[in-house]
């Protein structure tokens, strides 16, 4: 319970502080030095522990990294079009799909007040997601349109969880972290030649609020998080 404590603090800060480097970098920029700060503080230590895995391993993996991946880029996207708060509670549905997903691919029972709970999580969150249609366009609700993004990336992010439970048994979490992260840099230096001419305004317009935010989202909200998070997943359900 300390760990998933410990997760869920670190994980709150994430949408604050990426709205703060957002407002300077292009997506697709700031997801690759998110991902390249976050390799730099792992890389030492999985070097260290020097544990293998197999050509075959590494593309299983790295598949399923694609789902974490995922998770970051619609994540991005979505919480320049929605509010830090909103972004947050999305996330209050990761359980929700969890379960579900939990059925049907890791065959796992469910209880009578799981089921409840699913339904009341489910129109909870379908109820943020909608009042932006509503009528109301206060900007603490965000828009319909970064709600629908980051619950996208909400729903990565579950099936990613779930799918990261079943490598548990053969991987150690800074394994799976440590993949995931290299797997997302990769993808991110074939997206961000399209972002090159946005550079000379990006670089004026670059601030010290801007920078801590990629750093700490970077250190803290990647490699820390999610090197925890999978620890998480591995010693409890």
């Amino acid at each position: 319970m300390f760990w998933v404590i410990l997760v869920a603090a670190l994980g709150g800060a994430v949408p604050t502080f990426s709205k703060m480097a957002l407002e300077v970098f292009p997506t697709f920029t700031f997801i690759f030095f998110r991902f390249v700060i976050a390799a730099l503080v792992l890389i030492p230590f999985i070097l260290k522990i020097r544990e293998k895995v197999i050509k075959k391993e590494l593309i299983s993996i790295a598949l399923i990294s694609l789902l974490g991946s995922g998770n970051v880029v619609f994540f991005a996207f979505g919480v320049k079009h929605t509010t830090a708060t909103i972004s947050q509670l999305l996330y209050a549905v990761v359980p929700i799909i969890a379960v579900i997903a939990s059925i049907l691919i890791l065959k796992a029972t469910i209880s009578k007040q799981k089921i409840i709970g699913v339904f009341l999580g489910f129109i909870g969150i379908l109820t943020i997601v909608l009042v932006p249609l509503l009528g109301n366009n206060s900007k603490n609700q965000g828009t319909i349109t970064g709600n629908l993004l980051v619950l996208t990336a909400v729903t990565s992010y579950a099936l990613y969880t779930v799918f990261s439970k079943k490598l548990q048994d053969k991987f150690s979490p800074l394994v799976l972290t440590t993949i995931m992260v290299i797997t997302t840099i990769i993808i991110q230096s074939l997206l961000i030649p399209t972002e090159i001419p946005q550079y000379h305004d990006t670089i004026s317009k670059i601030s010290f609020p801007s920078v801590f935010g990629l750093i700490y989202v970077g250190s803290v909200g990647t490699a820390l998080y999610f090197l925890l998070y999978q620890r998480v997943i591995k010693n409890t359900n």
